[in-house]
């Protein structure tokens, strides 16, 4: 391990809530490479749901960020998994944990069915003109003298 070289990432845990089992989702952290030299080693994940962006770590003094993508595809409704991400460099051994939790109920937007909505707003219309047409046809009647109400 150089003395010259530090590492520092930012920030030591990663939490991915809610994610629907199958579906995946992205977070973010830095490496912070300060001192002189090159910073140089590795980035591993201790579980395949687990994938970063870079694997190897080559850089010169100055932050480089890591694109970490988690896959729930082994998880069910409401589980929790562990895991973590472990970078180790001519500076040290740093480790990042990710949290991975599923949601708990699993909630599908339902889009209306056009076909029922459309029957429905039909019968409502053909109901309406009915009744106006009902309502005509006593009126014109009863000035004809068909029909005589007596309040």
């Amino acid at each position: 391990m150089s003395r010259s070289q530090q590492m520092f990432i930012d920030p030591h845990r990663l939490d991915f809530i809610n994610i629907r089992p199958g579906d995946h989702s992205t977070g973010l952290f830095t490496i912070d490479s300060c001192g002189s030299g090159i910073l140089e080693g590795t980035i591993e994940t201790s579980h395949p749901w687990i994938k970063t962006s870079i694997i190897t770590v080559n850089q010169t003094p100055g932050k480089t960020t890591v694109l970490v993508t988690v896959t729930a595809n082994h998880l069910t409704a409401g589980k929790k998994d562990l895991g973590y991400i472990r970078i180790t460099t001519n500076a040290g051994i740093e480790m990042l944990e990710v949290h991975l939790a599923t949601a708990m109920h699993i909630w599908e937007p339902r889009l209306p069915n056009t076909n029922n909505d459309r029957v429905l707003i039909t019968v409502i219309i053909i109901g309406v003109g009915l009744l106006i047409a009902l309502v005509l046809f006593v009126m014109v009647m009863s000035n004809l003298g068909y029909f005589v109400f007596n309040w």
